[in-house]
């Protein structure tokens, strides 16, 4: 299994199997899922219990010292939505985050609330177009 490094919230280096998940941001991400707001609930309730491709999705699951809006483990593919709280005063901080996730092999699919709420059915077409490329066999010779 391949192995990657984590960072934890004081900015230590853990190596591990499997996901870069950071235990100590349960509580926050516990928090936020009481939370969510009506796309992420939306959302949630389309791709929850393996509806798109039989893939299982988390929701507000924390990787680095980040809480991603849900995330499909074996694809290791995040999806984020971008809401209000997502203005241009968050964009470098968005970015670099996307950059970290990236880095340790995370694929990253955005979709605005509005877009969640006014069309959802695009939203998980997108999706599922996505599960089927990052499920379909790797040809011997890809890099």
């Amino acid at each position: 299994m391949e192995r990657v490094s984590r960072f934890i919230g004081t900015g230590e280096v853990k190596s591990m199997t499997k996901s870069p998940y950071n235990s100590q941001l349960m509580h926050f991400a516990r928090k936020l899922r009481k939370d969510s707001t009506l796309s992420e609930n939306i959302l949630w309730h389309c791709i929850k219990n393996r509806q798109i491709n039989n893939i299982k999705f988390r929701r507000q699951y924390s990787v680095l010292s980040y809480i991603l809006d849900f995330y499909a483990p074996e694809l290791r593919l995040a999806i984020e939505i971008d809401g209000s709280s997502h203005d241009d005063k968050k964009y470098e901080y968005d970015r670099k985050r996307e950059i970290d996730i990236e880095k340790i092999g995370i694929k990253i699919l955005r979709f605005t609330e509005y877009e969640v709420k006014t069309r959802t059915t695009d939203v998980l077409e997108t999706i599922y177009q996505k599960t089927l490329v990052s499920t379909s066999p790797q040809p011997a010779n890809a890099v």
